[in-house]
């Protein structure tokens, strides 16, 4: 049961943070400040968020393999559509912003999907065995 709830709390931890880095996306795109590199910034911030999600749970879960399928199907299918409309329902930031947050939720959702497998896979194998 404790491993559910850890690995639940790191679900939610992951949609807390693909919505945060689709903030930052999306305030660095805004038209004011308009970056015309957004792309490589895009890709540099999810390759971080992805080493940052890979130490996160190599400590985290440790060797644990159950946690693989515990932490991604809650995540792929509850968590991570549902946190960005809670953001659009509850209408935090102007209708511009949302709108990019839109635009960065269609261009970089498979590859936040893609990294965060990769962190996760990863964790589990380069984590140290448990000390009997």
């Amino acid at each position: 049961m404790l491993l559910f709830i850890r690995t639940q709390i790191v679900a939610i931890l992951l949609g807390i943070g693909w919505v945060f880095l689709l903030n930052i996306l999306a305030f660095l795109n805004h038209p004011d400040r308009l970056i015309e590199q957004i792309t490589p910034i895009k890709y540099g911030l999810v390759i971080l968020t992805g080493v940052f999600y890979f130490l996160f749970m190599k400590n985290y879960t440790g060797r644990r393999w159950p946690a693989l399928p515990l932490i991604f199907i809650p995540y792929v299918f509850v968590y991570h559509p549902l946190f960005p409309i809670i953001q659009r329902y509850m209408k935090i930031g102007s209708k511009g912003h949302l709108m990019n947050v839109e635009s960065f939720i269609l261009n970089t959702s498979h590859l936040f999907l893609f990294v965060v497998l990769v962190a996760i896979v990863l964790s589990i194998m380069f984590s140290r065995k448990p000390i009997s």
